[in-house]
């Protein structure tokens, strides 16, 4: 594969590795989406809080994954 792997995919291939499960799946894909939006400046689609919860969440999935 020439081109980087996206999102998407590396995260549907998680799941097919029992990496996580279809949950964490529907989180990861809620945090791509929330950043997507904050980095085009569409702050009528997401929060503050939605941020503070993306962050916390990334935090917590980087330390229970990443052991």
């Amino acid at each position: 594969m020439t081109d980087k792997p996206k999102l998407n995919w590396m995260n549907s291939e998680l799941v097919k590795e029992g990496i996580y499960n279809k949950n964490v799946h529907k989180q990861v894909t809620a945090w791509a989406a929330i950043g997507n939006s904050a980095a085009h400046m569409k702050i009528n689609e997401f929060s503050d809080i939605d941020v503070k919860n993306m962050i916390s969440g990334i935090i917590n999935f980087n330390a229970t994954l990443l052991k």
